[in-house]
């Protein structure tokens, strides 16, 4: 990624500095204007990521950002600008190529054609300012927009009064002023497959509100101080949510029947750091859910039947009042449940199977690590919230001597530590893509 920052060319203009990006220039009154050859020689840059960063800016003029000669390869822009209101001229961008625009930290006052000539963009975030027009009316000019992430935004819905389908797939709501969820809120968007809604001032959510989100399947509502109680029609128009993270609220209640419409689809449902004192709602009857989160609400009471019929692989419950199960009972849970009143943050997988292809988990089932030919193929790790996934996994296993390709994909771990006694151990290239690992040990 290229981030630049704007240097001083002359006393009027400001233009970037540097030879694989093309330069954009600044003048005294704070706007982008194109670049013109007599400043800079410079290129376009081939990983097609750039990053601008002035906060005195608060205007871009047409044609700052076009396609040829400088452009051309350019798929994600950022642009960290002035705090205050920006105004981005109609025909500021021509990227036939672009696919991720994210503006930042001042409002996009909203202008009818703005963002017109952006034809392949596929995600967009930023904080908009609906002075003169509303979102709803230029939304209809990414015919490709699959993600969108507001900023502080005042609106609770982003559909048209007709409620004509846009087909995002993804909406995040981030520190916006929302109070409530009226229903149909969402009526428009029938190909939604994630919807956050965090750190808002949202408190009521209506009957229908999830309306005609039949293909959502994560549902994230965190950090809504505001939020105590969660009713029974919350979920019902959603039959297929696989992770439902209701983190960081203040809910006191669970209607019964809350979760009835989420079961046998579920793989998390996060109820951590909340106020829950007790547990006696008889909502997690006849759960089915790989993983429920319940630590960090300070529970001192928890119903002798409350998980009756439940499926239930993990439950946590550190954080809280109760810290073992009360004279030998389980709540009605089934014993093939494992229930964590401390939780450690270090994993580890230990393989004692001599064969040489087969696939086994680590100790706190987190992980499932699979071998072909003695060589670990994938490493894949189960859904978990953000506060419970290892800061570092170690793998011992004697009878395998390499890493394939694309084994170890998309892991945020702090460590990662392989032990075997093979001879020659040989990792193959692009074994470790699109992971946060910060050390790796071989033994």
């Amino acid at each position: 990624m290229i981030i630049v920052n704007l240097q001083v060319i002359s006393s009027s203009i400001v233009c970037t500095i540097l030879e694989t990006v093309n330069t954009v220039c600044r003048t005294d009154q704070g706007e982008l204007i194109p670049f013109k050859a007599e400043y800079l020689d410079s290129r376009d840059t081939s990983e097609g990521i750039v990053e601008y960063v002035d906060n005195s800016i608060d205007t871009i003029n047409d044609y700052v950002f076009n396609d040829p000669p400088f452009y051309q390869n350019t798929k994600s822009l950022k642009l960290r600008l002035s705090n205050e209101t920006l105004f981005i001229s109609p025909n500021a961008f021509h990227l036939s190529n672009l696919e991720h625009l994210e503006i930042t930290p001042g409002s996009v006052q909203l202008e009818l054609n703005i963002f017109e000539d952006l034809d392949n963009l596929k995600s967009l975030k930023l904080k908009i300012n609906e002075t003169s027009i509303e979102l709803h009316e230029i939304l209809p000019n990414f015919q490709k927009l699959e993600s969108l992430e507001l900023i502080e935004n005042d609106i609770e819905s982003i559909c048209d009064p007709s409620g004509n389908a846009l087909n995002i797939s993804s909406l995040n709501y981030t520190a916006s002023h929302i109070n409530s969820l009226s229903s149909g809120s969402f009526k428009c968007l029938p190909n939604l497959k994630s919807l956050v809604i965090t750190e808002t001032n949202l408190s009521l959510i209506e009957v229908g509100a999830f309306e005609n989100l039949k293909k959502l399947e994560t549902l994230r509502l965190t950090s809504n101080w505001q939020l105590t109680n969660i009713s029974s029609y919350f979920f019902n128009e959603s039959k297929i949510l696989e992770v439902i993270d209701l983190a960081n609220n203040s809910i006191l209640k669970i209607d019964r029947d809350a979760f009835d419409s989420i079961n046998k689809n579920c793989k998390m449902l996060n109820l951590s750091y909340n106020l829950l004192g007790y547990l006696e709602f008889e909502c997690f009857k006849n759960l089915e859910c790989e993983t429920i989160d319940l630590g960090g609400n300070n529970i001192h009471y928890i119903g002798s039947n409350e998980f009756e019929n439940s499926i239930i692989l993990r439950m946590f419950l550190d954080d809280n009042i109760i810290d073992k199960f009360n004279n030998k009972r389980r709540w009605s849970l089934k014993n093939s449940t494992v229930v964590y009143f401390k939780f450690d943050h270090d994993e580890t997988a230990a393989n004692t199977d001599k064969t040489y292809s087969h696939c086994y988990e680590s100790d706190q089932a987190i992980y499932v690590i699979c071998k072909k030919v003695k060589y670990i193929v994938s490493v894949k790790q189960r859904v978990l919230p953000y506060r419970l996934l290892p800061t570092s996994l170690a793998i011992y296993d004697n009878e395998r001597f390499g890493i394939d390709p694309n084994a170890f994909v998309d892991l945020s771990i702090e460590t990662l530590i392989i032990e075997s006694s093979a001879d020659h151990f040989g990792v193959r290239q692009n074994a470790f893509l699109k992971n946060v690992v910060n050390e790796i040990v071989s033994r």
